[in-house]
């Protein structure tokens, strides 16, 4: 059998500070797998049971980050509930080399859907942009 796989992305996201927000305004670039729907952008679901590769990424960050903007993390979920899987990047004052990225490999069950969470913490208790976010998913 072949290999199904589907990319969606979102150019702009704002993320409020200390608030775990779903990444949920992805519009399809492609999907061989009908894994995304439009009535559900946040999520990818599974149809057939399998060995899954599924990552999302933020590629950049609408301004540099300053002072105020201390960390954020991306975190993973299976059926609304925390798979552990997350990564958190610590900022350095206008630096914006550190960008959240969570790739895994699962095996899922057919109805099975995944999401992903942004959080910050900013000094200021403001609000951040991120640009060019992507989810990925690959069957193997």
């Amino acid at each position: 059998s072949h290999a199904t796989y589907a990319r969606v992305s979102d150019d702009n996201i704002i993320i409020t500070d200390a608030t775990e927000t779903v990444l949920n305004g992805f519009s399809e670039d492609f999907d061989t797998g009908t894994y995304w729907a439009s009535g559900n952008p946040e999520r990818f679901t599974i149809s057939t049971a399998g060995l899954y590769l599924i990552r999302c990424a933020v590629q950049d960050i609408s301004s540099t980050p300053d002072a105020t903007l201390a960390w954020i993390k991306m975190q993973a979920f299976r059926n609304g509930s925390t798979l552990g899987v997350d990564y958190r990047c610590e900022f350095i004052a206008n630096d914006d080399n550190m960008l959240p990225y969570v790739q895994f490999l699962y095996y899922a069950s057919a109805s099975d859907y995944f999401h992903f969470t942004l959080t910050q913490d900013r000094a200021d208790n403001g609000t951040h942009s991120y640009d060019n976010i992507v989810m990925e998913i690959v069957s193997l």
